[in-house]
């Protein structure tokens, strides 16, 4: 996963993508002697699942891109499996020319529309377009007030902008509130309070996203950086820095 460096970072290269470890909505696919088949309740395109294999491999994008425009009837579901696709191998520009397509077709207060603007807004936010991602976000969040994935994305992307530091530490804690046993948004408001260099309260969360999920790299860089920093054996946290 992967963000933009924070210049208060000391030493530390941040790295993540709360967008794309939010995954949601994948489709039901078995996989049998003919290769990989899509459940028949779910109407979407085989030659996606090709990502399973080539893991959104420079080879896999042609080759979908060729199959989708050979489609006749293209669905919205095929539509929004092609930008996911796209935008979880880092095309995005193709993925938000994608889900402007569906977006364009939906109710304004459907829940729908708050998912594929979350996911456009994060597309747009890995492209540097902070008008614009900040725009679908907070149009997600009017349709979706209670969106702790969406609530977590502009949070963290405001905190690491240095931008509307006490709306987002409002946003992450609601988000907390709505799913705090989740170990990417404990891993968040740790980190958040890490930035404002408040490491006794940064210690409790990210001492707990560690602990939930010990082979993430991200969260273990960012519990690194806590203990690596002078400051954080004054706070009194009693760790071993490393001496």
């Amino acid at each position: 996963f992967f963000f933009h460096p924070h210049p208060g970072i000391r030493d530390c290269l941040l790295s993540r993508g709360l967008g794309d470890v939010y995954k949601r909505q994948r489709p039901t696919w078995v996989i049998g002697s003919g290769g990989v088949k899509i459940a028949a309740n779910v109407k979407i395109i085989t030659i996606t699942y090709l990502l399973v294999f080539f893991k959104y491999s420079e080879l896999t994008t042609p080759i979908l891109a060729n199959k989708f425009n050979n489609i006749g009837n293209q669905n919205l579901k095929m539509v929004f499996d092609l930008a996911n696709f796209y935008k979880n191998s880092k095309k995005y520009k193709k993925a938000i020319d994608y889900y402007t397509q569906i977006i364009s077709t939906l109710d304004e207060s459907s829940d729908i529309k708050s998912d594929i603007l979350y996911r456009r807004g994060g597309s747009f936010e890995r492209l540097g377009n902070y008008k614009k991602a900040d725009q679908d976000l907070l149009h997600s969040l009017e349709i979706n007030p209670d969106d702790a994935y969406a609530l977590n994305y502009l949070a963290y992307s405001w905190l690491e902008r240095d931008y509307n530091i006490d709306e987002a530490f409002q946003m992450l804690e609601k988000a907390y509130s709505l799913k705090n046993n989740d170990p990417y948004i404990i891993d968040s408001i740790g980190w958040a309070y890490y930035l404002i260099d408040n490491y006794v309260e940064a210690e409790k969360y990210l001492k707990r996203a560690v602990e939930l999920m010990p082979e993430d790299p991200t969260v273990n860089d960012h519990y690194g950086c806590l203990l690596y920093t002078s400051d954080a054996a004054d706070e009194g946290l009693g760790v071993d820095l490393g001496g």
